[in-house]
């Protein structure tokens, strides 16, 4: 399950997982048109991003139970 916010500072995303399986790797992708230089996640840290087209992809560890990406 996911929650989007839009700020004028970023964007973040609330990730929940459902799957029972923490850990794990996952793939969240951004639809944004905003320049963005850093993702950082509460739990995991700073994160590996690409841009491809208006889409952010991040790759980050299934959370246990949820995480917060933000976007800058």
């Amino acid at each position: 399950e996911i929650s989007r916010f839009d700020h004028e500072t970023g964007i973040a995303v609330i990730v929940t997982d459902l799957s029972y399986k923490p850990g794990t790797p996952g793939r969240l992708t951004i639809t944004t048109d905003r320049r963005i230089k850093e993702v950082i996640a509460s739990l995991s840290g700073k994160l590996e991003w690409e841009r491809k087209g208006k889409n952010i992809i991040v790759e980050l560890p299934v959370p246990s139970p949820v995480d917060v990406v933000i976007l800058r």
